[in-house]
């Protein structure tokens, strides 16, 4: 998966307040304490200087990479990309086509019911409302193979894939070209899906 991401904040390294609360980015389902409900959650905590990919199922079980550091780069009106990329073995989450952290465990097995599955998605908040990232979101997609971090880091400067660097492109921030363009791929024909 990934998005660019604007902030209406600046983080508390840079001298800012950071969202405040708890900053949901994509939201799938509900977090709970002891994984009762399932959710598949990417977040920043209050500062705004940590990220975290959390995953639940309903039988007590989570998995995912926390409280990864961000790079101080978090200001106010500017644009991020954000990429998370997971496979059965192995967790990433780039800032800026820069990887966090040294990585994390793999997500294997661990799926929201499909009852919270089939509840949809909250981007920028949670499944309440209540934990805003008070930010602007675009080009969200994702991907039916885990992308590699060369592939991130190519991609972060050529967000459209027209082979035309963002700068040449135009300014995301420009209202004019502004929009949120959702990209979800299939799987191929023929593919087998497993949980």
């Amino acid at each position: 998966m990934r998005f660019w991401f604007s902030p209406r904040w600046t983080s508390l390294t840079n001298g800012g307040t950071g969202p405040g609360s708890f900053a949901r980015l994509l939201t799938i389902g509900s977090w709970s304490s002891n994984a009762s409900i399932g959710v598949w959650q990417l977040a920043l905590d209050s500062a705004g200087d940590r990220l975290s990919l959390v995953v639940q199922d309903n039988a007590g079980h989570s998995a995912g990479t926390t409280n990864l550091v961000t790079p101080s780069v978090i200001v106010s009106n500017q644009w991020h990309q954000i990429a998370v990329v997971y496979t059965p073995s192995n967790t990433a989450i780039y800032v800026d086509g820069t990887r966090l952290g040294s990585g994390g465990a793999g997500l294997t097995n661990i799926v929201p019911p499909q009852l919270i599955l089939d509840q949809g998605f909250y981007l920028g908040t949670d499944n309440s409302g209540s934990q805003k990232s008070k930010a602007a979101f675009e080009f969200l997609e994702t991907f039916n193979y885990p992308k590699t971090s060369t592939q991130i880091s190519a991609e972060y400067t050529d967000t459209d894939a027209d082979g035309v660097s963002n700068i040449q492109d135009g300014n995301l921030s420009n209202a004019a070209i502004g929009r949120l363009t959702i990209t979800i791929e299939r799987p191929q024909q023929g593919a087998t899906i497993t949980r």
